[in-house]
C-alpha cells in the first residue's frame, strides 16, 4: 500500500526528564576486612584495583563514601549483591545504603 500524502500527522511535544540518580554509599565498620571491600568494589562496581584501594581508604578514614552513582534499579541491585556477599562471607556488620543524589 502506498503512503497517502494527505494524511495529517499531529505534532506532539514530548518532554522527558532524566531518571533520578542514586548514590551507593559504603559505611565503615570495625570488622569487615579491607580486602573484602576492595574485592566488592572491583567485582561489583567495576573499579580498578587502584581505585578500589583509594575508595576503601576513604571509607575507612571518613566513615563512609559514595562508591557509585546509578539509576535506582541498578543502585539497588548493586547494594543487594554487595550485602548478600557480605552475609555469605560472615561480614554481618558491613553496610551499604542508597542516597538520592541531589538534583
Amino acid at each position: 500500500m502506498a503512503a497517502d500524502a494527505s494524511i495529517a500527522v499531529p505534532k506532539v511535544q514530548v518532554s522527558l526528564t532524566p531518571p533520578s540518580q542514586w548514590n551507593v554509599v559504603f559505611h565503615n565498620d570495625d570488622t569487615t576486612p579491607f580486602e573484602f571491600v576492595e574485592f566488592v568494589l572491583i567485582h561489583f562496581f567495576d573499579m580498578t584495583a587502584e581505585a578500589a584501594g583509594q575508595a576503601a581508604l576513604k571509607i575507612h578514614h571518613t566513615g563512609k563514601a559514595v562508591v557509585g552513582t546509578y539509576v535506582y534499579s541498578v543502585a539497588e541491585s548493586k547494594v543487594h549483591f554487595t550485602l548478600e556477599s557480605a552475609k555469605i562471607n560472615s561480614f554481618d556488620q558491613f553496610n551499604a545504603t542508597l542516597e538520592r543524589q541531589p538534583s
